[in-house]
């Protein structure tokens, strides 16, 4: 066997630059890839101090500046994606498609380069103002597919001008400049914020568009809903469980309520009349003390599965939800697919279906989930009204 005297020459650093061989720029590259090439041998710089010299003050600006570099390569990536594809130069390549050939280049997976593909596309075409923010590292890899995202579930007669608008309110959340803090909304807090992002140029279309998320997270979510249990053999069980946002919000509240402070060290009256501060016996904790958050609503659960009804479900539960809703939203899809009658409600799965409520824990959900829950947890004995 003959071995290479050295094998790896290509993606040998450079000397003092700590960059591949292959990156650096050559004569014939482009002015965008010589761009590229400067930009990762300043980064192979940034790598080589010590950031024991920092000055405390420094690392917030750090980390901000790197979290705004990778949103500008994530974004110009996606634009060379694209650039790549209406070229074709996976066609000249052998390759399956532009994501399989960038995925040989990588090492990454297809489908998240197919995805960022599309999102480029989608910015390059459509969200202008999202793709401004992305290059220049305002906004996140996260936020752009969520803003994206909603956009693209707008109702049929949202007009360009109109969508443009709320793009651009949408990006100054993401970014900051559009909140009070002046703080980033991160993904999870944009994803809300989107389901309403035509506030800005028409209620109407914000509650259709609302109506048009919420259902289809909600079927969603049906679809994606599971649970695992494993038994460890030590006299434990562990698991993992996704349940859609309406039901883990109702299985918080039950947590909460079977382990409130209140209930915990709640005051209780002597025979003789005394007031005196103790647990509650009945309380999932019990006398105990010191106990986690975590590990009171473990407890909490364990008390709930032990108190499960013995005689069948009726449908009801002893939790007592306030919903905030209008009549309309209540009644629209049922009056205009002609089903009035309630006992209809819980098999009504209409494609277009609109309608939104709010319960007080702050969770949105789609009316039709609420109309159900209203259903089944009416008296056996109470006629539909």
């Amino acid at each position: 066997m003959r071995l290479l005297q050295n094998p790896t020459s290509d993606r040998a650093p450079a000397p003092g630059a700590g960059v591949p061989a292959s990156s650096l720029p050559t004569a014939e590259a482009g002015p965008v890839a010589q761009a590229v090439a400067t930009a990762r041998a300043a980064m192979a710089a940034a790598r080589e101090g010590d950031l024991k010299d920092q000055p405390v003050g420094d690392l917030a600006g750090l980390v901000q500046a790197l979290s705004a570099l990778e949103a500008e390569a994530s974004a110009l990536m996606g634009d060379v994606l694209g650039e790549a594809e209406r070229r074709q130069v996976a066609d000249s390549e052998a390759a399956t498609g532009t994501d399989a050939w960038a995925a040989a280049l990588t090492g990454q997976s297809r489908e998240v380069l197919a995805g960022g593909a599309r999102i480029a596309e989608l910015l390059r075409t459509k969200y202008h103002h999202a793709r401004q923010a992305y290059a220049i590292g305002a906004i996140t890899t996260r936020q752009v597919r969520v803003i994206v995202a909603a956009a693209e579930q707008a109702p049929l007669e949202t007009t360009p001008e109109q969508l443009a608008a709320a793009e651009e309110v949408l990006v100054g959340k993401a970014s900051g400049i559009g909140t009070r803090t002046g703080r980033p909304m991160n993904p999870k807090r944009l994803r809300q914020a989107a389901r309403r992002m035509l506030d800005v140029v028409d209620r109407d279309l914000a509650d259709k568009h609302e109506a048009i998320m919420l259902g289809r997270e909600s079927r969603r979510a049906k679809h994606e809903t599971y649970l695992a249990l494993h038994d460890n053999g030590d006299g434990t069980y562990s698991g993992k469980f996704t349940i859609p946002e309406l039901h883990g919000s109702l299985l918080r509240t039950a947590l909460e309520t079977l382990s409130a402070p209140r209930r915990l060290n709640k005051t209780r009256t002597t025979a003789d009349g005394e007031q005196v501060s103790g647990y509650d016996d009945s309380a999932p904790t019990g006398p105990g003390y010191g106990l986690s958050g975590w590990e009171i609503h473990g407890n909490a659960l364990c008390e709930l599965i032990e108190h499960l009804p013995t005689d069948g479900w009726n449908g009801a539960n002893a939790l007592t939800l306030l919903v905030t809703m209008t009549a309309e939203d209540l009644t629209h899809d049922l009056t205009q697919a002609g089903k009035l009658d309630p006992a209809d409600w819980p098999d009504w799965r209409g494609p277009d279906e609109t309608g939104t409520a709010k319960l007080d824990t702050g969770t949105r959900t789609a009316a039709g989930d609420l109309r159900r829950l209203a259903w089944r947890a009416r008296p056996a004995s109470s006629p539909p009204s």
